[in-house]
């Protein structure tokens, strides 16, 4: 009976997804965040949105083409479709219920994230934005940081 909350990052945002879509009826997680997900940006994410208590949450930035865009374009995205990725161009969906997507913003560039596939992880990116998301009962009521 404890909460779960799930991060994953590019193709393990796909794992999570799936995951989250595969869950019985009934059962869900507290808050689930996707970091510059590997994901085709038409897919259709309601279902694992479905799955969260609070927010999916979805994370990317422009500097990441290299692996987003030309990576996943000319290698498949993670549900194996040949374009830039969810994660580098957004998502394609204007309003999903319980899905929230942040794009990268400027002022992340102190927190050590530069909007690239590799500095999301950055550990006071994930302190100050990412793990507030994570507070049961408060996912759904935190800004950017």
């Amino acid at each position: 009976n404890s909460p779960v909350c799930l991060l994953a990052q590019s193709g393990g945002c796909w794992v999570v997804v799936r995951a989250l879509e595969k869950l019985p009826a009934g059962a869900c997680v507290c808050t689930a965040v996707l970091l510059a997900p590997s994901i085709s940006p038409a897919y259709d994410i309601a279902a694992a949105a479905a799955k969260c208590e609070g927010d999916l949450v979805s994370v990317g930035g422009p500097g990441d083409f290299f692996f987003l865009a030309l990576g996943t374009t000319l290698l498949g995205t993670s549900d194996r479709l040949h374009t830039p990725s969810a994660g580098w161009i957004g998502w394609h969906h204007y309003y999903v219920d319980g899905f929230t997507e942040i794009r990268w913003h400027p002022s992340w560039l102190r927190l050590g994230y530069l909007g690239n596939h590799t500095t999301i992880s950055s550990i006071r990116f994930i302190q100050r934005v990412i793990a507030p998301r994570f507070l049961v009962g408060e996912a759904k009521h935190l800004g950017m940081g």
